[in-house]
């Protein structure tokens, strides 16, 4: 599960094109007719795709022909059962193209950029969304992809203990709904094994409309518009690509899409900044989607971004991809082009000096919990992960190795803090050489040398 990051991760490696009026309509619907009753909830922890199998009224499932999903509709909610100050109930997802293999096997083309299922208002309510640039071929399945959700607390005990209930599905006899979950298993080139059993006598409340011939970019297969046709002139610069064209390179940069709230970063020397009122020395607001470079630094005190990034080295022209959310707290990007790669989040380093001397009380944020600590136990600094893959937090003290989880690192003035509310997190403490594997509701502090604590040293 996630809190995805395409996303983030996903999308086709296309080039936008000046789209021309189509002279003709072309354009097919396939999927649900949306006419039954969003009555079936599904919920998962862990990445999910739903698709459709076997319709009811023996209508094909899949792609009639090449050419452009230009929308889709979903129909219902995700059900919302917020608790203030604890995380949880994602309603993000992707649309994906999935090719069948043969033998209940499919591999993921190609994923759209992130939409979100709508979590108020009417139960009916029937969604809209546009992908950018999506193309299909004949015979394609197109599945409903959720990064699934928790609990918030990580002992079963939160809003949401088996995910983020999403009431898209209908109750229809003689309907199938297929469905694979995995932890950071449905990315682009994923192959995945359908699981019939669950989704029986259900119907995936999705409506797809796609067009071809002139009615689809001529980057998909069959589609002529934008083609040959000069730009028309003084046409505004385009808008930024969405983060489904926007790609990780092994070592050098990540993508990083901003979720919630006001996320600031800091580039690299040499890397310009757009012109903006910071919220720190040399940091600049970021909207929406943007490739950024490794070294870059990101304030997330106030918002909450996910981070996309290479997780192997490139092979046949394809990069595989992880994806991770980052809250509450002030971090950098490191990755080496390495066999093995690993993207490090470094914490901010803080005056422990100047900090610890004061007794005042530290506001633990990012899990909901208000806590007065002593000077010894002050929070300096902290933050917040949700995330999936080779992602490694890097405090004074210690450095956290995620293997699929939710946890906080905190830098106090007695040492790092490693807490995991769900997953595993193995921590290595750099002071003694000791290797640590916590589980949920498991702590780790890794105490700081008095030398450095006094002296105010890294």
């Amino acid at each position: 599960m996630l809190a995805r990051l395409t996303t983030i991760t996903l999308g086709c490696a296309f080039t936008a094109l000046a789209l021309a009026a189509p002279s003709h309509a072309a354009f097919q619907t396939f999927g649900s007719d949306l006419r039954a009753e969003a009555n079936v909830t599904e919920m998962r922890q862990q990445d999910t795709a739903y698709w459709q199998t076997t319709f009811a009224n023996g209508s094909s499932p899949v792609a009639p022909a090449a050419g452009q999903i230009r929308s889709f509709k979903i129909k219902g909610i995700a059900l919302s059962n917020p608790v203030p100050g604890v995380p949880g109930g994602e309603t993000l997802f992707h649309l994906q193209a999935l090719q069948p293999l043969g033998g209940g096997q499919f591999r993921i083309l190609r994923s759209s950029q992130g939409f979100n299922v709508p979590n108020t208002g009417d139960p009916q309510q029937i969604s809209t969304y546009v992908p950018a640039n999506f193309c299909v071929a004949p015979g394609e399945v197109l599945a409903f992809n959720t990064i699934g959700g928790f609990d918030g607390i990580g002992d079963g005990s939160g809003p949401y203990p088996q995910g983020t209930p999403l009431r898209i599905f209908s109750s229809v006899t003689g309907a199938l709904v297929s469905q694979f979950s995995g932890h950071n298993a449905t990315n682009n080139g994923d192959v995945l094994a359908a699981d019939s059993t669950r989704g029986q006598n259900e119907e995936l409340l999705m409506q797809l409309t796609m067009g071809t011939g002139a009615d689809a970019t001529g980057l998909c297969p069959g589609g002529t518009a934008g083609l040959n046709l000069p730009p028309p002139p003084q046409t505004p610069p385009p808008p930024p690509p969405p983060s489904s064209l926007l790609r990780p390179v092994a070592g050098k940069s990540v993508v990083a899409r901003v979720i919630s709230g006001v996320v600031y970063v800091q580039l690299p020397r040499g890397f310009a900044s757009p012109r903006a009122r910071p919220a720190l020395p040399g940091f600049v607001p970021l909207k929406g989607a943007a490739v950024l470079p490794v070294g870059s630094m990101i304030d997330t005190r106030k918002g909450r971004i996910a981070l996309t990034s290479a997780a192997a080295l490139p092979r046949n022209g394809v990069t595989k991809t992880q994806r991770a959310q980052f809250y509450s707290g002030i971090f950098q990007i490191k990755q080496r082009r390495a066999k093995k790669l690993v993207t490090d989040i470094v914490l901010r380093k803080a005056n422990l000096a100047r900090s610890c001397r004061s007794t005042a009380s530290a506001a633990a944020f990012g899990f909901g919990l208000i806590q007065r600590a002593t000077s010894r136990r002050r929070v300096i600094s902290r933050l917040g992960v949700n995330g999936k893959g080779r992602y490694r937090t890097r405090g004074r003290n210690s450095t956290a190795t995620v293997r699929g989880t939710i946890w906080l690192t905190e830098e106090r003035c007695d040492g790092t803090l490693t807490r995991v509310r769900r997953g595993v997190v193995r921590v290595f403490d750099r002071n003694t050489g000791r290797s640590v594997t916590l589980r949920a509701g498991q702590s780790y502090l890794a105490r700081a040398k008095r030398a450095a604590v006094k002296r105010g040293r890294p």
